[in-house]
């Protein structure tokens, strides 16, 4: 089920995830974190990753790399749920 949609950076960044408790996040199409199912289906979780972005106009130059994380609490009944995405220590987004 998909739990959370945002779009940053051109692409989009996409929750997915069950009440067993595993969760997959994608950026774009490509599996980005994944947490396997397990006891705690529901609470608080974690997502760190890391994407790298070319320099803006920069022919040859060196890829930055990007640090990501996506702070999740997930309540399945009834359903409810909070996040943080933050960007390089900055906070992008939260609901």
């Amino acid at each position: 089920m998909q739990l959370l949609q945002l779009e940053h950076f051109g692409k989009t960044l996409r929750l997915e995830a069950s009440m067993a408790g595993w969760q997959q996040l994608y950026w774009g199409d490509q599996i980005v974190s994944q947490i396997t199912a397990s006891e705690s289906a529901q609470g608080k979780t974690l997502h760190q990753f890391e994407l790298l972005q070319q320099a803006n106009g920069e022919e040859g130059a060196t890829p930055q790399t990007i640090q990501c994380s996506l702070d999740v609490n997930v309540i399945w009944q009834p359903f409810e749920i909070a996040y943080v995405f933050n960007v390089d220590g900055q906070l992008v987004k939260q609901g």
